[in-house]
């Protein structure tokens, strides 16, 4: 403990070159001309310090929140190589194998007749993903990686430009966030899941672009595409972002806050132009060869869409639900509808409590503190006020799966509030005092890396068991289907048996089985214009049925069962078929126990080799 007490001292470690240039976050607590006088306007010049080295203790500090995602990542590798992703997944990682074949230009698929505006994801986790086995395990792997840097980043640069005092918070703040989101959220390739850490790590590199980093504006453009070409509801908080972070650029060409730093010009800017032409050539592509482009439908689909939008007090309770003293991410709990997935917060007046100490930090911040957190509070103010709007102009239900963005921002507000509070008190008090407090934020990050890491020991990829159901159905299907020449021909029954075309698909692939599906135009988006199917010879035509539908193809002239998969035995099954079919109209849409009963007993999905005309 002595150890860790000493790490924590004032400007020890901060900074070798302390003589030249004084530490952000120890600039306030040294006397002589580098502290500013309680009576000296908030306007007067002062020399401002340079960002800190990356010590060990950083690296420390990294390392204890990023070990349970580092055995989640083992784990993943050595327990699910027969992991095989089915449904949104299973498109996101056939996109990743087309890399290379065919021009992927276009962001995962969203159900409304359109995709997220770019690919930056695939090209992101391809290197993964081939280089841990070329497999769905692998996809998984890639999302730990894509996670485990995101936490990274906001640590690093949160010791570079505010010292021990923000960087230690906010190691803590990842910590319970790495605790408590649900199983499998990490490892989850899904878009909605594999963005959230990424926009808190956007939004302290672009602090860092504020405060005159060069290399740190490219970055912010790059991690800010990712999150908005992945999903698009990142783009009204990115954007605002990313322009102040111009702004700031253009007004601190000269004269950027680390004086060790000397004259930024606009190399900054102009590496950012440079990047952000990269990340969305792709997407310009599109726009150009397609008609009507990708972008163009986006933006009448949120402009002509009848879907009822909420109203800022919805989204003000949503935001305010992460403020209060029992927020999801500091406690674990995650209140949702049973009915439609939506937050309870919605339905409620949550008291954010914590605004009040994160207020109370923004007005000595602006009053006392140094440029540097003032240039945080105002990267970290941006999303809070245009979050809330984005969040009220949601189309349709509010799913709580897209809103753990909201979590990220609370943490690093709460970070930023705590850093300000160990600013002003540490010349105030005895320095044991902030060694000792500082050691007990230490130990509390060993603790929850500890509860991560026994969470990670037991966390299962997200829907497991229906996951195993359809691998097992895609197993039996590929070994048997009929043999012969030409294409496999997939086709579903139902909404629910869409959801296993796109893992079938895979799997047939996988087998060097080519498989083709009937063009529509969500299909063509979803899977590839070269899976759609446009005449030919057919090996096989297979009908994926569930539930009630498999009688119905069971009974076509011809049909051939090739794979069955289900909770109950046959003969209970085959019970609750002829109880289903002697039910009225009447029967079957009114709720009631045996109609419950009857179809848990019915659930199986079943593929039928069907003959072709």
């Amino acid at each position: 403990m002595a150890m860790a007490g000493a790490a924590f001292a004032p400007y020890r470690g901060e900074r070798s070159a302390m003589k030249h240039y004084p530490t952000t976050a120890d600039r306030d607590t040294m006397p002589g001309p580098m502290r500013r006088s309680p009576r000296e306007p908030v306007g007067a010049v002062i020399p401002e310090p340079g960002p800190n080295r990356t010590d060990a203790f950083t690296w420390i500090l990294v390392g204890l929140v990023l070990v349970p995602i580092l055995v989640e990542i083992i784990r993943v590798l050595t327990q699910f190589q027969g992991f095989h992703a089915t449904g949104d997944n299973a498109l996101n990682e056939l996109a990743v194998r087309d890399l290379g074949r065919y021009a992927i230009l276009l962001g995962p698929f969203s159900r409304s007749g359109w995709s997220h505006p770019g690919p930056l994801f695939y090209y992101l986790i391809w290197i993964p993903y081939r280089l841990f086995g070329s497999n769905s395990a692998a996809m998984l792997a890639g999302a730990l990686l894509i996670n485990a840097a995101a936490l990274g980043i906001a640590i690093v640069v949160a010791q570079r430009w505010a010292g021990r005092a923000l960087a230690v918070p906010v190691a803590v703040v990842c910590g319970l966030i790495v605790v408590h989101l649900p199983d499998g959220y990490l490892s989850s390739p899904w878009n909605p899941s594999v963005t959230a850490l990424p926009f808190g790590a956007f939004l302290v590199v672009a602090w860092a672009a504020t405060c005159g980093d060069r290399w740190a504006l490219p970055a912010a453009v790059f991690i800010g595409t990712f999150c908005v070409q992945t999903h698009i509801g990142y783009a009204p908080l990115v954007i605002p972002v990313m322009l102040w972070c111009v702004w700031r650029a253009l007004r601190d060409r000269r004269t950027p806050l680390g004086a060790s730093l000397g004259p930024r010009g606009l190399t900054a800017l102009w590496w950012a132009i440079v990047v952000l032409a990269l990340v969305w050539a792709p997407v310009v592509i599109e726009q150009l060869t397609r008609d009507p482009g990708n972008i163009r439908v986006i933006a009448r689909y949120f402009r002509e869409s009848t879907d009822p939008i909420h109203s800022i007090r919805d989204g003000y309770r949503i935001m305010a639900a992460q403020f209060t003293i029992n927020a999801d991410w500091i406690v674990g709990r995650n209140p949702i509808s049973i009915f439609n997935t939506e937050p309870d917060a919605m339905f409620a007046s949550p008291v954010p409590v914590l605004l009040v100490p994160f207020m109370i930090a923004l007005v000595w911040v602006a009053w006392r503190g140094t440029r540097v957190l003032q240039r945080l509070a105002a990267v970290l103010l941006i999303p809070l006020a245009f979050g809330v709007d984005a969040l009220a102009r949601t189309l349709g239900l509010m799913y709580d799966y897209r809103l753990r963005w909201v979590w990220a921002l609370a943490a690093l507000c709460m970070a930023f509030t705590v850093a300000t509070f160990i600013n002003w008190v540490r010349p105030r008090v005895n320095p044991r005092v902030v060694m000792a407090t500082l050691t007990g934020a230490m130990a509390l990050i060993i603790v929850l890396g500890t509860v991560g890491v026994a969470k990670a020991t037991n966390a299962d990829p997200a829907d497991l068991v229906r996951i195993r159901a359809t691998t097992e159905l895609s197993r039996q299907a590929v070994r048997n289907v009929p043999a012969g020449r030409g294409i496999v021909l997939l086709r579903a029954t139902s909404f629910s048996t869409l959801t296993i075309v796109p893992g079938l698909t895979l799997m047939f692939e996988r087998a060097n089985i080519p498989v083709k599906i009937d063009e529509d135009a969500d299909s063509r988006l979803a899977l590839g214009r070269h899976r759609m199917y446009h005449g030919g010879p057919v090996r096989a035509l297979l009908f994926v049925a569930e539930d009630g539908d498999i009688a119905r193809i069971r009974a076509t002239p011809g049909a051939r069962q090739i794979a069955f998969v289900s909770d109950v035995s046959p003969p209970v099954r085959a019970r609750a078929e002829r109880e289903y079919a002697a039910m009225s109209e009447r029967q079957r849409h009114e709720v009631s126990a045996r109609l419950v009963l009857v179809l848990r007993r019915l659930h199986a999905i079943a593929i039928y080799s069907v003959p072709s005309q």
